[in-house]
């Protein structure tokens, strides 16, 4: 950061000189990017890194498994609740354990067996998305008898308080226990996970043995991203003039859309309670930091009668926002993403909203006043097609803000080479309202789209043949390391894959971010303080998205890179939206398609014996752990996706030949190693499939390993794709 500060005392000095205050507005934002990115964490003290497996200390150890079902009150306020030790009622658990907590149906008390657990965690961005998902699939064992388990999880469902089971939100508990040297048998503490959970499949098998019951299920979070939500269902047209107003405050934010339409529901008499719908900006993600989101349901049916429909500032009441005494208006949380401006004025060009036809007829006169019908060129009007997913359209209207050009700028980059881009996390509450089961089944919910900050490695996009900075900082605070072949040190990993692809490549846009129709027609059409002065309007039009890097290095192993101009489109583009963009905007589309796309030359498959710390249950229904000073590290021992990409370190050993004198592998010497450089070495991790099966946990963890290492070329700031709109 100390680069940046010097320059950014340049830029603003220049800035204020010419009368650009938006320009030293972003230079402040941008140098308070970081300090604001880590209120919040937990300091728990210096670790000795990296940690080991929490069970590789016992002789042997096992799991347990358990599924049971949670109240509304539990699920609501996880902290306080089940992630606390409160027990639940069971429907079944591995061994027998806790026998006496079992749901009572009418014809008894049943136990059964569960096995077969398929645990699938999306823990970083991929496939150009970037929000997570959780599912999971097991097998029930019912012996003897066929359709008892439905009987089960429905009559546990009823005694929770749910009418309709397959509205109720499950919970999947897993649990360690090893046995000491001395054969004594212990649970293992920080091993607890619980994984709240809707079924969404069953498939029965039955014959004279008894029924096996193939389930599918996702994380309650999940509901989300299901068609039921996902979409917007209709034409969408939203505006305002910072991100904030745009999605979540605005009289015609995207927010206020989505529950217009559901509360055409209820005038339809289709609903009882519309669903409703809430886009945040946390500057605290943590479960813990907040309580009122988690007293969410209580508020709701303390304070709303079932049959009224809520409108959007009671929610924001509800979720603890205050009111501004002089304007009315609410006074809502914001981070630094829902802060950023849509960045339209006079040097780019909006589409600027005109005033409503009500405010421009004139009933005295019994005309129209044009005089009246007047737009606001800082305001963007968007629209958005039917088929837009509302991830597609948060991801839009941020990426056509004033956002990229502080999140790309050059010195925006913290001591792990990291800039601060943004994720989609997700949480559900319900609003019990059995009228409402008894039009449609179904119990309306509040559905949150919380956008996040989220750290992301700036070499995704860096100048050829160059190693990115910041690497040898992530490997300081690597939490998990894995040894593989021939380095003596292996306990963990059980297989390893690795995708080669030679003819992998950094993609950018064909026209070097510079000449797209929106990006000429700002040049040419522009007005303001860049006709005055001709000369800083040349500076400003340049945009060098790269500095020159360096000749492909002759040293062995050391893979070369390549940069391939040709990038005619983007995952982000042409899915709606409104306004010029400028290069920034296309900037952003590109830098989100790099980290988004889940796929490196070097990419990773590895097996390792079962650890508790991929369990990713933070982020799974309505609890978010406390982040730790360690980016990969919770505050509870688990995973931090959240926050941040996850890295782990990798090391190889290749032997050259068998020692005809020893017997002994030939490692070579100090002047000739093995050239395993180009494997080894941080890989981040984006994906986590846990399997638990005939009482064996293993995972795989999936990925890609983190470009030129291995290269002695370190680049600077420079080296790295930004948004440089002044260049000496």
């Amino acid at each position: 950061m100390s680069s940046f500060t010097s320059d950014s005392a340049t830029i603003s000095s220049v800035a204020n000189a010419v009368g650009l205050s938006g320009v030293s507005n972003i230079v402040s934002d941008v140098s308070n990017l970081f300090s604001s990115f880590s209120s919040g964490i937990k300091n728990i003290g210096n670790l000795n890194l990296p940690l080991p497996n929490d069970l590789s200390t016992y002789a042997t150890y096992d799991y347990i498994l358990g599924i049971g079902v949670l109240t509304n009150d539990q699920y609501s306020n996880p902290d306080n609740t089940y992630i606390a030790g409160q027990r639940i009622q069971l429907i079944c658990k591995s061994a027998n354990a806790d026998p006496n907590n079992r749901v009572q149906t009418q014809f008894g008390q049943f136990d059964f067996f569960i096995d077969n657990l398929v645990l699938e965690n999306l823990i970083g961005f991929r496939i150009q998305k970037n929000s997570f998902v959780t599912k999971l699939s097991f097998d029930i064992y019912e012996p003897y008898a066929m359709g008892m388990f439905v009987l089960a999880i429905q009559q546990a469902a009823i005694d929770a308080g749910w009418k309709n089971w397959r509205e109720a939100p499950f919970l999947l508990s897993i649990e360690f226990r090893g046995n000491q040297q001395n054969g004594a048998p212990v649970n293992i503490p920080g091993t607890y996970r619980y994984i709240p959970f809707h079924f969404g499949m069953m498939q029965i098998t039955a014959s004279e043995k008894g029924t096996i019951y193939n389930c599918e299920a996702y994380g309650c979070n999940g509901k989300a991203w299901t068609e039921e939500h996902a979409k917007s269902k209709s034409d969408v047209s939203v505006k305002g003039k910072t991100v904030q107003e745009v999605l979540q405050t605005g009289e015609k934010s995207l927010q206020a859309v989505l529950n217009a339409r559901a509360a055409q529901f209820v005038q339809d008499g289709t609903d009882s309670t519309p669903t409703q719908y809430i886009i945040t900006f946390p500057e605290q993600p943590q479960s813990s930091a907040n309580s009122k989101p988690n007293d969410l349901v209580s508020g709701l049916t303390a304070t709303i009668s079932p049959s009224t429909a809520i409108n959007g500032s009671d929610l924001s009441s509800i979720l603890g926002f205050g009111s501004n005494q002089q304007t009315g208006q609410p006074t809502v949380p914001c981070n630094v993403i829902g802060k950023a401006s849509m960045g339209f004025g006079s040097d780019r060009k909006a589409s600027a909203p005109v005033n409503m036809d009500g405010l421009v007829y004139d009933p005295k006169q019994g005309g129209f006043d044009q005089s009246k019908n007047t737009a606001d060129p800082t305001e963007n009007n968007m629209t958005f097609a039917s088929t837009q997913h509302i991830d597609q359209i948060i991801n839009n209207v941020i990426i056509q803000s004033s956002y990229p050009s502080q999140a790309l700028g050059e010195g925006a980059v913290d001591e792990h080479g990291m800039r601060v881009w943004w994720c989609i996390d997700t949480q559900t509450y319900f609003i019990k309202d059995d009228e409402n089961l008894a039009k449609t089944g179904i119990t309306p919910k509040v559905i949150v789209y919380r956008i996040l900050p989220y750290k992301a490695h700036a070499g995704a996009m860096s100048a050829p043949n160059t190693q990115p900075p910041g690497y040898n900082n992530i490997k300081a605070q690597v939490i998990k390391e894995y040894d593989y072949i021939y380095t003596g040190y292996n306990t963990e990993v059980l297989n390893f894959n690795i995708d080669f692809s030679t003819s992998f490549a950094t993609m950018m846009a064909a026209d070097n971010l510079t000449r797209s129709q929106d990006v000429q027609t700002a040049k040419m059409f522009g007005t303001g303080v860049f006709e005055a002065f001709s000369w800083l309007s040349s500076i400003f039009s340049f945009i060098k998205p790269f500095f020159t890097g360096n000749l492909p290095s002759s040293t062995p192993g050391v893979l070369p890179s390549q940069t391939r101009y040709t990038n005619t489109s983007t995952s982000t583009g042409n899915k709606g939206g409104g306004g010029q963009e400028n290069a920034d905007n296309v900037g952003g589309r590109n830098f989100f398609d790099a980290i988004s796309n889940g796929y490196e030359m070097v990419d990773l498959k590895i097996t390792i014996q079962g650890d508790p710390y991929w369990i990713a249950h933070s982020g799974v229904g309505n609890y978010t752990a406390t982040p730790t000073q360690y980016k990969d590290l919770n505050a509870d021992g688990t995973v931090n996706y959240q926050n941040s990409e996850v890295d782990i370190s990798v090391n190889f050993r290749c032997p050259l030949d068998i020692n005809q004198a020893t017997g002994l592998y030939n490692f070579g010497g100090n002047s000739k190693v093995a050239p395993v450089v180009h494997f080894s070495g941080l890989y981040h991790v984006n994906q986590v499939i846990s399997n638990f099966k005939d009482g064996r946990f293993t995972q795989e963890l999936h990925g890609y390993r983190r470009p030129q290492q291995e290269n002695p070329h370190v680049g600077s700031l420079s080296s790295l794709f930004s948004i440089k709109n002044i260049v000496n």
